[in-house]
Protein backbone atom coordinates (compact mmCIF):
# COMPACT_ATOMS: atom_id res chain seq x y z
CA UNK A 1 0.00 0.00 0.00
CA UNK A 2 2.76 2.28 1.40
CA UNK A 3 6.39 2.51 0.63
CA UNK A 4 8.42 1.65 3.67
CA UNK A 5 9.77 5.52 3.66
CA UNK A 6 5.89 6.78 3.56
CA UNK A 7 4.73 4.38 6.26
CA UNK A 8 7.14 5.06 9.00
CA UNK A 9 6.41 8.64 8.01
CA UNK A 10 3.14 7.96 8.80
CA UNK A 11 3.49 5.98 12.00
CA UNK A 12 5.77 8.49 13.39
CA UNK A 13 3.04 10.85 12.82
CA UNK A 14 1.27 9.44 15.82
CA UNK A 15 3.84 10.01 18.44
CA UNK A 16 4.40 13.37 18.73
CA UNK A 17 2.50 14.81 21.98
CA UNK A 18 -0.41 16.77 21.73
CA UNK A 19 0.67 19.47 25.00
CA UNK A 20 -3.43 19.98 26.07
CA UNK A 21 -4.82 16.81 25.95
CA UNK A 22 -1.78 14.99 27.13
CA UNK A 23 -1.78 12.41 24.14
CA UNK A 24 0.31 11.32 21.51
CA UNK A 25 -1.13 13.08 18.47
CA UNK A 26 0.44 15.22 15.76
CA UNK A 27 -2.07 16.68 13.54
CA UNK A 28 -0.81 16.94 9.90
CA UNK A 29 1.91 15.54 7.65
CA UNK A 30 2.89 18.16 5.20
CA UNK A 31 4.82 16.24 2.18
CA UNK A 32 5.57 17.69 -1.44
CA UNK A 33 4.97 14.08 -1.83
CA UNK A 34 1.84 14.08 -4.47
CA UNK A 35 1.79 10.29 -5.18
CA UNK A 36 1.53 9.65 -1.26
CA UNK A 37 -0.68 12.25 -0.52
CA UNK A 38 -2.94 10.56 -3.61
CA UNK A 39 -2.42 7.30 -1.77
CA UNK A 40 -3.67 7.94 1.94
CA UNK A 41 -6.63 10.08 0.57
CA UNK A 42 -7.80 7.19 -2.00
CA UNK A 43 -7.66 4.38 0.88
CA UNK A 44 -7.93 6.50 3.94
CA UNK A 45 -11.41 4.55 4.60
CA UNK A 46 -9.30 0.93 5.00
CA UNK A 47 -6.91 3.12 6.45
CA UNK A 48 -8.93 4.42 9.37
CA UNK A 49 -10.18 0.78 9.74
CA UNK A 50 -7.02 -0.91 10.32
CA UNK A 51 -6.04 1.91 12.78
CA UNK A 52 -8.51 1.89 15.04
CA UNK A 53 -8.19 -2.09 14.80
CA UNK A 54 -4.91 -1.75 15.83
CA UNK A 55 -5.31 1.09 18.91
CA UNK A 56 -8.72 -0.31 20.35
CA UNK A 57 -6.53 -2.98 21.85
CA UNK A 58 -3.46 -0.14 23.38
CA UNK A 59 -3.57 1.30 26.85
CA UNK A 60 -4.83 4.60 27.53
CA UNK A 61 -3.80 7.10 26.36
CA UNK A 62 -2.91 5.46 22.98
CA UNK A 63 -6.33 3.92 22.55
CA UNK A 64 -7.40 7.63 22.07
CA UNK A 65 -4.54 8.53 18.99
CA UNK A 66 -6.01 9.55 15.59
CA UNK A 67 -4.36 9.78 11.93
CA UNK A 68 -3.03 12.59 10.91
CA UNK A 69 -3.79 14.55 7.76
CA UNK A 70 -1.89 14.37 5.00
CA UNK A 71 -1.43 17.93 3.44
CA UNK A 72 0.47 19.46 0.71
CA UNK A 73 1.79 23.51 1.85
CA UNK A 74 -0.45 24.28 -1.09
CA UNK A 75 -3.24 22.69 0.84
CA UNK A 76 -2.31 23.70 4.20
CA UNK A 77 -1.71 27.53 3.10
CA UNK A 78 -5.23 27.27 1.59
CA UNK A 79 -6.78 26.23 4.71
CA UNK A 80 -5.49 29.23 6.55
Amino acid sequence: MFSPEDAVMLAYCNFGVDELRQLPFIEALLTGDVRLLNNFNENQTKIQARFERMTRALPEPFKRLRLPAVLTPRILLALT
